[in-house]
């Protein structure tokens, strides 16, 4: 069966998360479940009613926004993907779908990540930017 991208409903869920105020408060190294949405072409997608994907916040810009990057299950290690073990699972970090979002998008808070992870993500980015 065909994966039929329904843009259509997520644009009724991104009216709601736009018009909401929410009193998230969120800082680096966290993952949360967010709502990313139904994007184009190979860009992750989220599921779901709320279209969410988990989302790794690498950097705070501002209270009400941070750059993040989407995570997947499919476990992946390249130039492009940082795979971790945390919270008795797998997840890659999808360094090459980094993006900037907003808090809005936030549903609901998953964990904090370690110092060394958080470093090792960080790292990684930098070089996927780089190179």
């Amino acid at each position: 069966m065909e994966y039929k991208k329904e843009f259509d409903k997520w644009n009724k869920v991104k009216k709601n998360l736009d018009s909401s105020e929410q009193g998230i408060v969120f800082y680096e190294r966290q993952i949360w479940w967010g709502s990313v949405g139904i994007n184009v072409g190979t860009e992750n997608d989220g599921k779901g009613e709320k279209f969410i994907r988990p989302i790794y916040i690498l950097k705070k810009i501002n209270s009400k926004s941070f750059v993040g990057i989407p995570l997947s299950s499919i476990l992946r290690e390249d130039d492009a993907h940082v795979s971790f073990y945390f919270n008795y699972d797998f997840s890659t970090a999808v360094i090459s779908q980094i993006k900037v979002f907003d808090k809005k998008r936030l549903n609901i808070y998953i964990g904090t990540v370690s110092d060394y992870l958080h470093m090792k993500i960080k790292k990684a980015t930098m070089a996927f930017l780089s190179s």
